[in-house]
């Protein structure tokens, strides 16, 4: 059966507490499996711009992040995210969802990240790791790139921290990474469906035609499927019906929705093409973000 992975990505506190607890209780009455990808440390959410958060011209960040999250880290200190939020936690991995991470303090990941060196880099991800692990009990598996933003120096190092595989980028395939000859041997599972807030742009708001935009790209079998990214800020929120009828619509293509980790399960690495990655600028996106480029051959 072909699948789609859902990747939930977590970025504040009402996030996980709202957002991530929808999107599983949806989930489970759907039948369908999920990675929920958590942001640790202080929730700064202030200090993102608003253009990060969603495509330009989709949905109005203002009516997805309440008034009191749009100022952490501006008029107060960020609250933590891990502290008072194991319950919650804990309960998504009862409920069998796959947890991975993002990152420590993804505001200052996203400002910092693009342009850092390899020593903050690894503080960085050390620091993230150990939290995590604190949280859950258990070391991560798998990285995504708060916003699809990052650096070579992350990709490599993620290599000695027993990551499995990542989804750092948007792309068209699940690949190893290349960079100026250099591979690593962690796999990518890109994203590679737009979001919601992007068909939302393109179609104006007009909600129906998002949905339809969506699932013509679905429409035929894919022979590894596909990456859907979820912000669970809006979609758990005030697009949650949406993504049920994406859910709906799935089902009758015959599709089935898994974890990240079912999808890495059932790829063999050796016959994954070798592909660039890079980091370029995305329509409606702010900054540059990872991309899968070029096949190389490697001899």
């Amino acid at each position: 059966m072909s699948v789609i992975a859902l990747k939930v990505d977590i970025h504040t506190r009402v996030g996980l507490t709202d957002g991530a607890v929808a999107l599983a209780g949806l989930f489970r009455e759907q039948g369908a499996g999920a990675t929920f990808y958590l942001s640790l440390g202080p929730d700064r959410a202030g200090k993102v711009p608003l253009a990060e958060w969603f495509a330009h011209g989709g949905v109005k960040p203002r009516a997805h992040l309440p008034f009191l999250t749009r100022q952490n880290g501006r008029l107060w200190p960020g609250p933590d995210m891990g502290r008072a939020l194991r319950k919650c936690l804990h309960a998504l991995q009862g409920d069998g969802f796959e947890l991975g991470l993002k990152a420590w303090d993804q505001a200052a990941w996203r400002k910092e990240s693009t342009e850092a060196d390899a020593e903050w880099t690894r503080k960085a991800l050390e620091r993230a790791i150990a939290g995590f692990t604190r949280l859950t009990g258990a070391a991560p598996q798998t990285l995504a790139a708060p916003g699809w933003h990052g650096n070579w120096s992350a990709v490599r190092q993620s290599q000695g921290l027993g990551i499995h595989f990542a989804s750092d980028a948007r792309g068209r395939e699940p690949f190893i990474p290349v960079q100026r000859a250099e591979i690593v041997a962690v796999p990518q599972l890109p994203t590679t469906l737009p979001t919601l807030d992007e068909v939302l742009a393109e179609s104006h708001g007009d909600q129906t035609q998002a949905i339809e935009r969506i699932l013509n790209l679905t429409s035929t079998p894919r022979r590894h499927g596909h990456v859907f990214s979820l912000n669970a800020e809006a979609d758990g929120r005030k697009l949650l019906q949406m993504v049920g009828l994406l859910l709906a619509g799935w089902k009758r293509q015959g599709w089935q929705c898994v974890s990240l980790g079912d999808l890495a399960a059932t790829l063999d690495l050796s016959r994954l093409p070798h592909s660039e990655l890079v980091w370029e600028t995305w329509p409606g996106r702010r900054g540059k973000l990872a991309r899968q480029g070029d096949n190389v051959f490697i001899a």
